[in-house]
């Protein structure tokens, strides 16, 4: 079953599977929400449904997860997402799919995209090639430029009910005291409760 390790987000598991079915998913989407709410498990496991259930996503020829670079000099992540690293991602979208299906791109922390890379990504999401899906992360609307938000279905997601949290902890095999430990601790947030466990 798609999104079985997904907590908690019912509504947005509904519509993407009715995307699915109907092959009406969008070709860009933002993911918006405080972090530990699910939005990268969500994006992966759509990710995976779209290429195939099994796939290993870190070597997927087909799949690409754009991050901020690490700085050389201070071992630190840069500030931002460059325009080369983006102009570098939309060559390989350009392309044929390897596998011959869809190409995914999954860029993890879209509101750190700078000026010149916001706008290198523009024509990407306003002529995207055949089968190709985006998916873009932010914590907030409000971070990112309109030009983008303005070409991406949005999804919200929102803090998870605490008996919700403990439900799904509980059926990945945590037990209960752990669970409701870890609930107790997440605000509401299912990734912060793994974490903590």
């Amino acid at each position: 079953m798609p999104f079985l390790g997904l907590i908690g987000h019912a509504g947005i598991k509904k519509m993407l599977l009715r995307m699915l079915e109907r092959c009406r998913l969008p070709h860009a989407l933002l993911f918006v929400g405080a972090e530990g709410a699910g939005k990268t498990t969500c994006a992966q496991m759509l990710s995976r449904r779209l290429l195939d259930h099994d796939v290993d996503l870190a070597t997927h020829p087909d799949y690409a997860a754009l991050v901020r670079l690490v700085d050389a000099k201070t071992g630190k992540r840069k500030m931002q997402i460059s325009v080369e690293q983006v102009r570098e991602l939309t060559s390989r979208l350009g392309m044929s799919a390897f596998m011959g299906g869809r190409k995914i791109a999954f860029i993890e922390e879209a509101d750190r995209l700078s000026v010149g890379a916001a706008n290198a990504l523009l024509k990407t999401l306003e002529e995207p090639s055949a089968n190709t899906h985006l998916i873009l992360r932010a914590s907030s609307v409000e971070l990112l430029p309109s030009t983008i938000v303005s070409r991406c279905q949005i999804f919200r997601f929102e803090t998870v009910a605490r008996a919700q949290i403990i439900e799904g902890l509980m059926k990945m095999g945590f037990g209960r005291d752990d669970a409701q430990a870890a609930a107790a601790q997440s605000l509401g947030r299912p990734g912060r409760a793994i974490r903590f466990l």
